[in-house]
């Protein structure tokens, strides 16, 4: 799984969790981004054999400004060769994880192209069972 550059910890406040209604990004970004570390937990707790992680790819260089206002599209040109990471580089951890079997799971890496850079997830699992009985509900699965 995809996210943001965030540390799997325990500290976020799921209260608001789903809904996130109305979203506040300072407020509900943390919960958020860690639900998936939390979901990468659980496969590997109910699903014996399977591998899980989750990958922060970093700012990548993509055509994403392309239907920007003009200002941020230009500023994307400006600044892009110092802030985005190319394809290959945020690309590098998840590639790694298909070919190498010497990687603890649930795993985090947080620095694109750096796979020997790595955080076991380690969560309660109390909070991650309660985040799937919410999700459950909500889904009807």
């Amino acid at each position: 799984m995809m996210t943001a550059a965030i540390k799997p910890t325990d500290d976020a406040d799921f209260a608001r969790f789903p809904q996130f209604a109305p979203f506040a990004f300072r407020q509900d970004r943390k919960s958020v981004q860690l639900a998936n570390h939390h979901y990468a937990a659980h496969l590997t707790r109910t699903n014996p054999g399977l591998a899980a992680a989750v990958v922060n790819a970093g700012a990548v260089e993509t055509d994403i400004l392309r239907a920007a206002p003009a200002a941020m599209r230009l500023g994307g040109k400006i600044l892009g060769p110092l802030v985005y990471d190319s394809i290959e580089k945020a690309a590098h951890n998840p590639v790694e994880t298909t070919l190498r079997d010497d990687w603890e799971t649930p795993t985090y890496w947080g620095k694109p192209g750096r796979f020997e850079q790595r955080t076991p997830i380690t969560l309660d699992a109390s909070v991650t069972e309660h985040l799937m009985d919410i999700s459950r509900t909500l889904t009807g699965a």
